[in-house]
C-alpha cells in the first residue's frame, strides 16, 4: 500500500517515506514475533487492498489518508517514537482492510 501510494503521488521508490518505512520495517517490526506477523499480513492483505483502491470511486481518498499516515509515520521514526509508528501502521491497515472489504 505504501508504494503503491507513493507511486500514486509520483514519488520514486527510493524516496524517503520508504527508505524510513523500511528501514522500520526491517530492523524493528521484523525482530518481535507480533511485528514478523504484521509484516506477514501486509504482503497477503496489501496486495487485495490496493487492487480494491485502485477500482474505488474513492482512490484519491484512499490515497490521500494512507500519505498522511505515511507523513505521520516518518514524523514518528525521526523522533525514535517507534510503538507509536507501529500503533499507526496498525490503525491504517485495519481501517483499510474493513473499508475496503478485504
Amino acid at each position: 500500500m505504501t508504494s503503491a501510494c507513493v507511486n500514486y503521488l509520483g514519488k520514486s521508490d527510493d524516496c524517503k517515506e520508504l527508505t524510513a518505512l523500511r528501514n522500520f520495517r526491517d530492523t524493528y517490526m521484523k525482530t518481535t514475533e507480533e511485528g514478523q506477523k504484521l509484516v506477514e499480513e501486509y504482503y497477503q492483505v496489501a496486495p487485495l487492498i490496493v487492487e480494491k483502491i485502485d477500482s474505488s470511486e474513492k482512490k484519491e481518498l484512499y490515497y490521500r489518508y494512507i500519505s498522511l499516515v505515511i507523513d505521520k509515520c516518518v514524523c514518528l521514526l525521526a523522533r525514535n517514537e517507534l510503538e507509536k509508528t507501529l500503533d499507526e501502521y496498525k490503525s491504517m491497515v485495519l481501517f483499510l482492510k474493513k473499508d475496503t472489504g478485504v
